[in-house]
C-alpha cells in the first residue's frame, strides 16, 4: 500500500462525513501558507507531460463540486467541506470569494498544540469554474517557476514539482523551508476536470515545547506527513477509499456532568461596552456580583471588550454562609482575515495558565471540555482563592475568556470556592447570557 493513502476505490454514492474540531498557527505560518501558491513566480511555460511521475500517488477521481454545494457559494460549499475536516481535526476560520472562486481555511486549534512534537497543519481548499485551462496552466507555471528558484535558494531543503493524478490532469508542488522562524512545510496541489480546477494546500509543521512549555522551533512536516494529508483529505471529499486517520492530535479534554446542559449564548459582539456586558448582567447577579466596570480597547485592531463584577458592598455581620464571588469576562472578535488569531490566542493563553497551575500547592482539575461554540476548555485552579477559568470560539474568529473566583465562610475561616460551586456557576452564568 502506498504511503499517501490507500488505493482508490470506485463507491456509488459520495461520502461525507461528520466530526470534531480543533487548532492555531502562526501568523506567519498563515500568510506564508495562503499566499505562498498566489505568489509570482519566474515566468515560464511548464509541460504537464515533463513533470516527473510519483509512482506513490495513485490515480484518483476529481470531487463532485455541485455535490459539496459549488453552486451555493460559500455559504453551501465551506459547510460541506467543514464536515470532513473537522473529522480530521481542523477548525474553519474563513469562507468567501477568491476571485471567481470560492476558497475554505482551516487551521489546528491551540487545543491540540499542547504536547510536544504536535502535529501543527493548516489547510486551504478552493475551487474555481470555467476558463480552467488557463486557469490550470497558470499555477503550473507559477510554481514551477517557484521551484527552480528555491531549488537554489540554501533556505529551502527541498522543492518540487511532481505529476498529481487526479481528474484530467494535475500536479503537486512540495517546499521544506528552513528559515528561522518559518521553519515548515507547504504542499500544494492543482487538479482539473472538464471547466472545474480545484486546489487542495496543506502546510504547517512539527510543533516543538520545552520542558516549562515555551515554544521551541519547529521542524518542517516530512513529506510522508504532507503528502499524506493532502491524500486523506483528497480521498475525503471524493468519497473514494478509506482515508487515514487524522494526523492532528485529539485535545485531550475530560467530560464533566456539570457542564453538559449548557447552551450557547447569542453574545453580542460590537456596540458600546455597557450594551455587550449587560448581556451578562442579570446572570451575574444570579451568582451574587454586581457591575464594576466595562471597557474596550481598540489596539490591534479588532475591539476587545472586558466586563468586570464584584460582590456588592460587604455586611457589616457575616451569616454563616457567607461568600464572595468576581466575574471577569472579555471577548474579542476577529475580522475574517484575521479569524485564525482568536485560536492562537486561546492556545497561548491557555499554555501560560497550564504553566501557572503546574506550582500551584492545589493541583487543578483535569481540562474539561466546555461543550459549546467551536471548542473550548475549563480549568478549576486554587491559587489562593477558588479559581475556574473557561474559554471557547464561535464561528471561528470569536474568543470569549471567563474566569469565575470567590471564597466562602469556614469553620477555619476563609476557604476557597469548590470546583461544583464554580462549575454551577459557570453554568448559570452561559445559560443567562442575553444576547
Amino acid at each position: 500500500m502506498p504511503p499517501y493513502g490507500p488505493p482508490a476505490r470506485k463507491k456509488g454514492g459520495r461520502r461525507l462525513v461528520v466530526v470534531l474540531v480543533v487548532a492555531v498557527v502562526l501568523a506567519a505560518g498563515v500568510a506564508g501558507g495562503v499566499w505562498l501558491w498566489q505568489g509570482g513566480g519566474d515566468s515560464v511555460t511548464a509541460g504537464q507531460a515533463d513533470l516527473p511521475k510519483n509512482p506513490d500517488l495513485r490515480t484518483t477521481a476529481f470531487p463532485d463540486l455541485d455535490s459539496l454545494g459549488f453552486g451555493g457559494g460559500p455559504a453551501e460549499l465551506c459547510p460541506s467541506v467543514n464536515k470532513v475536516m473537522r473529522e480530521r481535526g481542523y477548525q474553519r476560520v474563513s469562507a468567501g470569494r477568491d476571485g471567481s472562486g470560492i476558497s475554505c481555511m482551516f487551521i489546528t486549534t491551540g487545543l491540540s498544540l499542547l504536547k510536544d512534537g504536535s502535529n501543527d497543519l493548516s489547510a486551504n481548499i478552493t475551487a474555481w469554474r470555467g476558463e480552467a485551462g488557463d486557469k490550470y496552466q497558470g499555477f503550473l507555471d507559477k510554481f514551477t517557476g517557484q521551484r527552480d528558484r528555491q531549488q537554489q535558494d540554501p533556505d529551502y531543503r527541498v522543492s518540487k514539482v511532481e505529476q498529481f493524478p487526479v481528474g484530467d490532469e494535475g500536479f503537486i508542488a512540495h517546499q521544506e523551508s528552513l528559515r528561522p522562524d518559518s521553519e515548515r512545510t507547504t504542499t500544494t496541489a492543482f487538479f482539473r476536470s472538464g471547466e472545474d480546477v480545484m486546489m487542495i494546500a496543506v502546510w504547517g509543521a512539527v510543533h516543538h515545547l520545552s520542558e516549562t512549555g515555551a515554544d521551541q522551533p519547529n521542524e518542517p512536516l516530512t513529506e510522508e506527513i504532507a503528502y499524506g494529508e493532502l491524500t486523506d483529505i483528497l480521498l475525503s471529499l471524493n468519497g473514494e477509499g478509506t482515508p487515514g486517520e487524522p494526523r492532528i492530535s485529539e485535545p485531550d479534554l475530560a467530560e464533566n456532568p456539570a457542564l453538559s446542559g449548557l447552551t450557547e449564548p447569542a453574545l453580542p459582539t460590537e456596540g458600546t461596552p455597557e450594551e455587550v456586558c449587560d448581556a451578562f448582567a442579570d446572570a451575574a447577579e444570579q451568582i451574587g456580583t454586581v457591575p464594576a466596570g466595562a471597557t474596550v480597547d481598540h489596539a490591534g485592531g479588532a475591539p476587545r471588550y472586558g466586563c468586570s463584577f464584584d460582590p456588592p458592598e460587604e455586611p457589616e455581620d457575616w451569616p454563616e454562609d457567607y461568600g464572595e464571588r468576581e466575574i471577569s469576562i472579555r471577548t474579542v472578535t476577529y475580522d475574517p482575515a484575521e479569524a485564525f488569531r482568536a485560536s492562537e490566542s486561546m492556545g497561548r493563553e491557555l499554555q501560560g495558565l497550564m504553566r501557572n497551575t503546574a506550582t500551584d500547592k492545589t493541583r487543578p482539575s483535569p481540562l474539561y471540555e466546555l461543550p459549546i461554540g467551536d471548542i473550548g476548555y475549563a480549568l478549576y485552579h486554587v491559587p489562593g482563592y477558588g479559581y475556574l477559568t473557561a474559554a471557547y470560539l464561535v464561528d471561528g474568529r470569536t474568543y470569549v475568556h471567563i474566569e469565575l473566583n470567590g471564597w466562602t465562610r469556614g469553620d477555619d475561616g476563609v476557604v476557597p470556592l469548590s470546583e461544583d460551586a464554580l462549575l454551577a456557576d459557570l453554568t448559570t452564568l452561559l445559560n443567562g447570557v442575553e444576547g
